[in-house]
């Protein structure tokens, strides 16, 4: 495993304390030890150094990304608030323009893919439908939740964040739902299907399923990127009448899902949804030591025979 989510999760709780400067500095000190996290430890440099007033040092991590031919969403620095003492400064509204004009090249190119795993039985095909996490490849996906018996989908989102992360938004709901679609098409029996999702994607598994935007039997929730569910919390009643089944996968070490999970998952029992809470020490923005064993055992829970 990587060392990096424990460092997002420190910079994570500095930010969490508004101790933006300390946050800022300890990224740029540890960046030259995750390489192929430039992109991540250079936003967490520059919300922190924003944030703390420290604009030079902002702009400058920037530039410098920029000129590197990465991209930041400009909708996303418009609107967490760090950059909030930043708009109309010269300098920020340049890279801000670069940004859309690489964010909107990037979208023209952009193809919403799907990976299927079929199982060895035949048709119909009980399904399960992953998604990724923000900056996790396929690859990955296809290993952590294949082998299940059911025909694994794992689909691409077509929205961008930057050169090759691909995320999940609400505007991504259409791709899904074409999505199954497709399988259904293929002979996979879409009236059987779990949906669930790491970091990003389990947040939006999680909303696609209370509001049914996709029909599901229930949600696997891992190490979810969410704060609270109040965009989708009149949902709650329906997706408890359906018999909708909701699983949550955490560790106590990652200080967002480890605040949101407990209160989420009681708000979703006090509406009537059986739901499951699996929390795990230590662990950071990843997969259970545990998960090979762990998911049958929660895809027994979401769809008991």
């Amino acid at each position: 495993m990587s060392e990096y989510p424990k460092l997002a999760a420190r910079l994570g709780a500095l930010r969490a304390a508004g101790r933006h400067a300390e946050a800022a500095a300890l990224a740029e000190a540890q960046r030259h030890l995750h390489p192929q996290e430039a992109h991540s430890i250079d936003w967490w440099i520059m919300s922190a150094a924003a944030a703390a007033g420290e604009h030079d040092t902002a702009l400058r991590v920037l530039e410098e990304s920029l000129d590197r031919g990465d991209w930041f969403a400009p909708d996303r620095m418009r609107e967490t608030g760090d950059f909030d003492s930043l708009a109309g400064d010269e300098r920020f509204e340049q890279a801000l323009k670069r940004c859309g004009e690489r964010r909107d090249e990037a979208l023209h190119h952009a193809r919403p893919a799907l990976t299927i795993q079929r199982p060895a039985s035949p048709p119909p095909w009980p399904v399960l439908l992953a998604l990724h996490g923000n900056g996790e490849p396929v690859a990955s996906v296809l290993r952590h939740w294949g082998g299940t018996g059911r025909l694994l989908a794992a689909p691409v989102s077509g929205s961008v964040s930057g050169p090759d992360r691909f995320v999940w938004a609400a505007a991504t709901t259409g791709e899904v739902r074409r999505h199954v679609a497709t399988l259904s098409e293929m002979g996979a029996m879409t009236s059987d299907l779990i949906i669930g999702g790491f970091d990003r994607g389990a947040y939006h598994a999680l909303r696609l399923a209370l509001t049914g935007a996709v029909a599901a039997r229930g949600a696997i929730v891992v190490s979810p990127a969410m704060n609270d569910i109040e965009e989708i919390e009149g949902s709650l009643p329906d997706a408890a009448a359906r018999g909708l089944r909701v699983a949550f996968v955490y560790g106590t070490g990652d200080p967002r899902p480890a605040k949101a999970v407990p209160r989420v998952a009681a708000q979703l029992a006090g509406a009537g949804l059986e739901t499951r809470v699996e929390s795990r020490d230590e662990l950071v923005r990843d997969y259970a030591e545990d998960w090979a064993a762990l998911l049958p055992d929660l895809l027994a829970f979401i769809a008991p025979a």
